[in-house]
Order: C-alpha cells, then sequence, then structure tokens
C-alpha cells in the first residue's frame, strides 16, 4: 500500500513524516486491514479534534458491493472508528438493520480555517472534498491573503470580490469576515453545500452569492463590477473564466494556484490584457516534492 511511481509501479510507504501523529497512527491501523481487491484509491482524513477519522475508498463498483455483502472490512473500519464513503458519489456507509448500506453523506468538521484577526474556524465537508492537504499551509496562504486585503481596502466600503474555485470555503470565510461582499462560481455542486453550511454555520452567509456551473467552459458575461478577483483553480487552470477577469477589469486579482504550468498560462494571458505582478508567494505544501502552491497578487496598471 503505497504511492504510484512515474513507472506505474507502487511504492510501498508505511510511515510518513509528512503527516501528523495521529493521521500515521490511523493509516498504521488502516494498513492492517486485507482489503480483497487489486487496485483502487483511498483517502484518509483526521479531524481537527485530532480524534475523528474518515476514510474515503474509491473503488470499482464491484469491489464495493463485495465489501457491502461481506462487511468484514467495513466492519474492522468501524470498530476502529473511521466514518467511511465510497465511490465517486461520496456515498456514506451505514449499518442499517445489521447490514452495510449506502446513505446520503454527512458534512462534518474535517478541516479549518482562519477568520479576522486568526480565529480558527472549523470547516465541515465530505471525507471526499476537495482540500488543501493541511490546514498548516491553508493558514500560510490565508495570512499571506489577510496581508494583500490590508492593502487593498483603501477606505471603509467593504471590497466586492468574484471568487472562482471556491471549494468548501477556506479562502471564502475569510473573506466574508473582512466585511468584504463575495460571489462565488464554483463547478463543484456538493462543495457548494458544504460552502453554504459553513458559512451559516460562521454567521457569515449574508453578504455571500453562489452560483454552481462549468465556468471553466463557458462564457459567463458577469454583469456586476468588482473590486477583485479572487481565483483559485484546479490544476487545469482558469480556462474560459481568464477572459471573464480581462472582460471584467478588476483592479486586482489574486490568483492561487497549485500548477505552475496552467499559472504561467494565465499569467500570460492577463498581463497581456493589462494587469501587472505585484507580489508573489510560494507555500511549500510537499516538503521534499516539487509540488507547491504559487499565492499572486495582481493589479491593472490602467486602473
Amino acid at each position: 500500500m503505497g504511492l504510484y511511481g512515474k513507472d506505474k509501479t507502487l511504492q510501498d510507504i508505511k510511515s510518513c513524516l509528512q503527516i501528523s501523529p495521529e493521521l500515521q497512527q490511523a493509516y498504521t491501523d488502516f494498513r492492517k486491514i486485507q482489503f480483497p481487491i487489486r487496485k483502487g484509491s483511498v483517502r484518509l482524513r483526521i479531524g481537527p479534534d485530532g480524534k475523528t477519522r474518515g476514510a474515503w475508498l474509491d473503488f470499482a463498483n464491484v469491489d464495493i458491493k463485495n465489501l457491502l455483502d461481506d462487511g468484514s472490512c467495513l466492519q474492522t473500519l468501524f470498530d476502529l472508528g473511521f466514518y467511511v464513503e465510497v465511490g465517486q458519489k461520496n456515498k456514506s456507509v451505514a449499518l442499517v438493520n445489521q447490514k452495510f448500506k449506502l446513505v446520503d453523506p454527512i458534512l462534518r468538521q474535517w478541516f479549518k480555517t482562519e477568520l479576522k484577526n486568526y480565529v480558527s474556524q472549523k470547516l465541515s465537508c465530505y471525507i471526499s472534498s476537495f482540500t488543501q492537504p493541511s490546514w498548516i499551509t491553508a493558514k500560510a496562504m490565508v495570512k499571506v491573503v489577510f496581508n494583500w486585503l490590508s492593502e487593498l481596502e483603501t477606505s471603509s466600503t467593504p471590497l466586492s470580490i468574484c471568487e472562482f474555485g471556491a471549494g468548501i470555503g477556506q479562502f471564502t470565510l475569510p473573506l466574508l469576515s473582512s466585511r468584504a461582499f463575495v460571489d462565488v462560481y464554483e463547478f463543484d455542486e456538493s462543495a457548494t453545500q458544504a460552502l453554504r453550511f459553513n458559512a451559516k454555520a460562521a454567521d457569515l452567509d449574508a453578504n455571500l452569492e453562489v452560483h454552481v456551473g462549468d465556468f471553466q467552459k463557458k462564457d459567463v458575461s458577469l454583469q456586476k463590477r468588482y473590486d477583485l478577483a479572487f481565483v483559485n483553480p484546479p490544476r487545469s487552470g482558469l480556462k474560459n473564466f481568464v477572459h471573464e477577469i480581462i472582460r471584467l477589469k478588476t483592479k486586482n486579482c489574486i490568483y492561487i494556484s497549485c500548477f505552475p504550468e496552467s499559472l504561467i498560462t494565465d499569467l500570460k494571458a492577463l498581463t497581456e490584457a493589462g494587469y501587472k505582478i505585484q507580489e508573489m508567494t510560494l507555500v511549500d505544501q510537499f516538503p521534499q516534492t516539487k509540488h507547491f502552491e504559487t499565492c499572486v497578487l495582481l493589479q491593472r496598471i490602467d486602473a
């Protein structure tokens, strides 16, 4: 059990110094289970309380059915204190009348972010939801964003922000906590369910508006005017949405990227359209690997 190399061979990993002791213990316990499958992907989580365990089993449908019918592996997971989700539809596994069944997924606190004045705020999502791998590096990026916001807030009027790729609200809630009005454009509908839940739980939903759609592909033609475009796209980058930012002519843009190749493509389009890079900060999200997060602040030179 481990990670695939470039040659598609499996590199067995029994321990990892990059994960917390609690997650390492959960992984060690998980490895003891002999799953009767040849291949699959797993996501393990530990909640902010350091105790809550979660496992998302992204296995083939036939393997999931066999696990449900047999029940022994799932029972062991339950005994070890794991909440379990399976498959691309992230269904939860529940014990109903002594049989394992698939039920609708349940939002639980699996992540956290920082609000204004660095007040910690727990975030609910699904085990299968996309988040940053660590709330420690997430906090570092939120700190960068707060520093830039303090420079951009030149009046007592709250900022109007267009956010692309909000996910479950790692940056949205910090933006809202700074009194900003935030319109979210997100392609993952399940993520927006968690986002709305988290904003309401933090009493920050009054200035939030959420739009769901494949904004990387379709033309949006937003009608509002914004002070700031805040974008945190997937590895594929902004794609068509970069043209929307250019059309909006927001005075400032904050770009959070996990993939330098798509970032370069989008920055080229933005700089050719009149934006200038003001600051850039790298966050070493995966020490001892080539992967990192890039935070970029841009400003229109003709604004």
